[in-house]
């Protein structure tokens, strides 16, 4: 039922057979991600992120996954909270709501997921394969590209993905800082390995990209920037209205439209939900975009991402490291299976001693590069000074908190004082003093005026910023998670600048077509002229190009500097032909002073920073990071 043509399917795979979420001792659980706001609510995993719903929210949602799997869609936005529409949540929600079923409810019956079975490689290394025959020189400067004045690390770049096709090589892991071009890099790669194929130098295969729905036009747009027509070849686009279409065909006749099509483009929930489509198809070159989407070596995105059969692998991805260590040991399972061992050895060897000394992960960083030839791991960063990088000047605004924002702050302090040692005690004070430190009161109708702003530290220095940005009539990205802020933020800025429109705002309830329409009209203003786009770190911070804007201000901070980062090179990134600035508003409580709660996360955000630049380790503030944040601000 499920393939016709088992010669191409990956010998990674043991059977098909109905697939089960596994239990993994050794992937912990992913502290920093969430804070609790309400001690009533039930937080549980969906895929890699942590959501918190109440009950009745968690049955409402279950309805809605329903009707979205009736739809085929493939996420919904509920109460903020982006939600993939699978088997495997719907299946979670049956199962965290049967404690509260009333005896008369009917059962609802989860349903199983049929996919392939895989040699995990998590106890033992049951699949390795490392390289394979050599193949034919490809060219690194193909005749269908456009772009020619590459950068000289992007003219590395391709020598050494050149060198790992050469040698037989089944994958490698390009993990560039944000902003350096691996798509360029990728598609050149590509379009060389096309040519060998049109001069009959290697078999004719497709190829596929799978990357999040937000870069899918991306992609596209980039290959007919950098490469003259037509490209690649014929595009199959595999998600959305295409996918349906193939529904109604048979196996064969939709491995041949698969086949037929020189390069396909998918996305990681459609390739998790109908692998079956990809499953029996050779493909020459697989790339995963953003590939710390597959992290997780439980989750079935990456399971169905590791069954594909594939001639080499390529893994494009900023932050190979972005909550733990065993992130980089899935990725490099994907692309070189077996080479870091399997994950229990991976743990012992690797992750338990970066636990008692964190210069130990620098021991894993040198192995990327010396384990195999050629090393299977690129990094350059832009700390390195990379040709074509524009200037970044990174500007802490401490402000002085206003005396009502400052009472506010000083009854939080007191009141934990009283609440020590009770359970749930250190979030929920993070997670009050962490509001009061942007703005201490609730919204009413009327949003952000003149009087909120003049009540909180963090909003009179944004709005001083963007005085002195509009003066120069130049363009910026703000970040906020807090969407009612966005919203509220957004109709201020828009009276008080004279806005023709309320400015962007780009959060987990936009979908990846609207942002991309967004930033493209954010582009295309006209020069000279003051803008603003607010965004979500998560939502706004991957994949888009945003070098229209040469200020970023962090409004809020996120507890991952890995992700912080990714948001600033939005706009800090080759393309940029102006200076970045990069502005952190701290409120500094005029008794408290630099032990201030923002001043205390301020140092924690920079002391991960550097031990993941340094080290490749995970840069995600910890269960002790908190206790410490804690500690450090009520005792101050």
């Amino acid at each position: 039922i499920f393939v016709e043509t088992p010669e191409f399917i990956s010998q990674r795979i043991d059977q098909i057979g109905i697939w089960e979420p596994k239990l993994c001792a050794y992937v912990v659980k992913r502290d920093g991600d969430w804070v609790p706001d309400d001690e009533m609510r039930l937080f549980f995993p969906i895929e890699d992120m942590m959501v918190n719903f109440t009950v009745e929210e968690m049955k409402q949602l279950l309805e809605l996954i329903k009707t979205a799997l009736d739809d085929e869609k493939e996420n919904i936005t509920f109460k903020s909270q982006t939600v993939p529409v699978t088997l495997e949540v719907k299946n979670l929600l049956i199962k965290m709501l049967k404690p509260f079923e009333d005896k008369g409810d009917k059962p609802d019956f989860a349903l199983a997921v049929e996919a392939p079975i895989l040699k995990d490689n998590i106890e033992d290394v049951d699949f390795e394969v490392i390289k394979k025959s050599p193949r034919p020189e490809v060219p690194q400067l193909p005749q269908r590209l456009k772009t020619i004045s590459l950068y000289e690390h992007q003219k590395f770049g391709l020598a050494w993905l050149a060198n790992h096709w050469q040698s037989g090589s089944v994958g490698a892991l390009l993990a560039d800082d944000m902003g350096l071009g691996k798509t360029i890099q990728a598609l050149t790669f590509m379009a060389g390995v096309k040519q060998l194929m049109e001069t009959n130098d290697y078999p004719n295969k497709p190829f596929l990209v799978v990357a999040p729905s937000g870069l899918l036009k991306n992609w596209r747009d980039e290959a007919s920037t950098h490469l003259h027509n037509p490209g690649i070849g014929e595009l199959f686009e595999a998600y959305g209205p295409n996918i349906r279409k193939l529904k109604d065909l048979n196996v064969i006749e939709r491995n041949e439209k698969l086949t037929d099509a020189d390069w396909v483009l998918t996305t990681y929930e459609t390739l998790r939900d109908k692998i079956k489509y990809f499953l029996s198809i050779d493909w020459g070159i697989t790339i995963f975009d953003e590939a710390q989407k597959i992290k997780n070596p439980v989750s079935r995105v990456t399971e169905m991402a590791k069954s594909l059969s594939s001639d080499f692998t390529l893994m494009l991805t900023g932050t190979p490291v972005e909550n733990e260590l065993a992130d980089l040991w899935c990725i490099v399972d994907t692309a070189q299976p077996g080479l870091f061992g399997s994950l229990s050895h991976f743990h012992n060897e690797y992750v338990k001693p970066a636990e008692a000394d964190p210069l130990e992960a620098q021991r894993l960083k040198e192995l990327l590069v010396e384990r195999s030839t050629p090393p299977l791991m690129l990094r350059r960063m832009k700390v390195d000074h990379i040709d074509g990088l524009p200037k970044k000047i990174i500007k802490e605004v401490p402000m002085v908190m206003p005396e009502l924002q400052a009472q506010e702050y000083e009854n939080i302090v007191k009141e934990v004082q009283l609440e020590k040692g009770k359970a749930g005690a250190v979030l929920k004070f993070i997670q009050k003093i962490r509001k009061a430190s942007l703005v201490a009161e609730e919204f009413d109708g009327s949003g952000i005026n003149d009087g909120v702003i003049k009540r909180s530290a963090r909003l009179t220095s944004l709005i001083q910023i963007l005085d002195d940005i509009e003066k120069k009539g130049e363009k910026a990205l703000v970040f906020c998670e807090t969407i009612n802020v966005q919203e509220y933020l957004s109709g201020h800025l828009q009276q008080r600048y004279q806005l023709e429109k309320r400015p962007f705002r780009i959060n987990g309830q936009v979908d990846g077509n609207t942002r991309k329409k967004y930033v493209d009209e954010f582009q295309k203003g006209e020069i000279g002229q003051f803008d603003v786009m607010l965004l979500s770190p998560k939502a706004g911070g991957v994949g888009l190009t945003i070098t229209a804007a040469n200020h970023v201000i962090h409004l809020t901070r996120w507890w991952n500097p890995a992700v912080e980062d990714q948001s600033t090179d939005r706009a800090f990134r080759i393309g940029q032909n102006k200076p970045v600035y990069v502005y952190i508003p701290i409120a500094i409580h005029p008794k408290y002073g630099d032990h201030s709660f923002d001043a205390n996360l301020n140092r924690l955000l920079n002391k991960k920073r550097n031990l993941s630049l340094n080290a490749l380790l995970p840069g995600t503030v910890t269960d002790s990071d908190f206790n410490e944040l804690y500690t450090l601000t009520i005792n101050s």
